[in-house]
């Protein structure tokens, strides 16, 4: 059967928030100000995945989790191993028809940072996949947001329902912006599915 919206439930959260990012860049004043400023207000689900660095020591993922655990609540988390350049342009390869394209993303470093992005993003968006066909329903809202980012106050979500991908004015890029996006959930799909399309 197709999930329902959270909105047809008022015992559901409506709003999930994806966090994600690499362990390098965990910061536990930015992840208090993101608890405080955007999840404890919107009673959000919280999502996060984090890529820790492969240098690390073993057991950096569990004390990353750990960390994530005591300050944001996470209805799921996941912190796994930075794929390599190579392994990223691999798959990425693997989901095109042509060789070409991998020569272009080999020779530019940043379509190279872009893919490592995407891939995050996909990564943290497959936990809440997983929790609503777990629940049975879908959230109304998704907002993706970087984990170092600092929050002062928090993002006008009532402004920002209805249909779209809401980004802070001056930082879309051409349509991307990394550090955080609210979307409806059917615009959610394309935002964090990035990865899937490449």
């Amino acid at each position: 059967p197709p999930l329902k919206s959270a909105a047809d439930d008022a015992k559901g959260e409506s709003t999930a928030v994806c966090v994600y990012g690499q362990d390098e860049r965990l910061d536990s004043v930015a992840l208090h100000s993101l608890w405080s400023h955007v999840v404890a207000p919107f009673r959000a689900a919280v999502f996060v995945h984090v890529d820790v660095a492969r240098g690390a020591p073993n057991g950096r993922s569990a004390e990353v989790l750990a960390l994530l655990e005591a300050l944001l609540r996470p209805a799921r988390a996941s912190a796994e191993r930075t794929p390599s350049d190579t392994d990223l342009l691999r798959e990425a390869q693997g989901n095109t028809s042509t060789a070409a394209w991998a020569n272009v993303v080999r020779s530019t470093e940043a379509i190279q940072k872009r893919l490592h992005d995407f891939y995050q993003i996909d990564r943290c968006f497959r936990l809440l996949e997983a929790e609503e066909e777990s629940r049975g329903r879908r959230f109304v809202s998704v907002m993706g947001a970087r984990l170092d980012l600092l929050w002062l106050a928090p993002p006008p979500l009532h402004m920002m329902r209805g249909r779209g991908i809401w980004v802070p004015d001056g930082q879309d890029w051409g349509g991307f912006n990394d550090r955080w996006a609210v979307l409806d959930r059917g615009s959610a799909n394309t935002w964090f599915g990035r990865w899937r399309g490449v």
